[in-house]
């Protein structure tokens, strides 16, 4: 008997890419409802950047303090710190250091007046 030949399938060639041709970007032209949104979006941002921003009502309740002598005290230590590296944490801890006692369910209220504040 003769050995029998084993036929390899023929390989398929990928199909040709096609060439792309450059095309040039059209600008997108926006309709009048988009253009008096973004208009009205930044007049809104320019008017809340020129308005000075008003004092907020904090709710901050620690006995034998008033809120007017913390917000002085919080003003203080953001002027004299270095503002690149100064966290709110760091000024309450200062501020505990200061009344001496723990002030850490007062955050958000301590927040907002570091906030007024730069």
């Amino acid at each position: 008997k003769t050995p029998s030949k084993k036929t390899t399938p023929a390989k398929k060639t990928p199909p040709a890419k096609k060439a792309v041709s450059a095309k040039k970007k059209t600008p997108i032209k926006m309709n009048s409802a988009i253009k008096k949104a973004a208009t009205k979006k930044a007049a809104t941002a320019a008017k809340g950047a020129t308005k000075k921003s008003a004092i907020k009502a904090v709710d901050l309740d620690i006995p034998g303090i008033e809120l007017d002598k913390l917000r002085e005290k919080v003003k203080s230590i953001v002027e004299n710190a270095d503002r690149k590296e100064l966290t709110v944490k760091m000024v309450r801890k200062m501020l505990e250091d200061w009344l001496d006692t723990d002030l850490t369910e007062h955050k958000d209220s301590i927040r907002s007046l570091v906030m007024e504040v730069m």
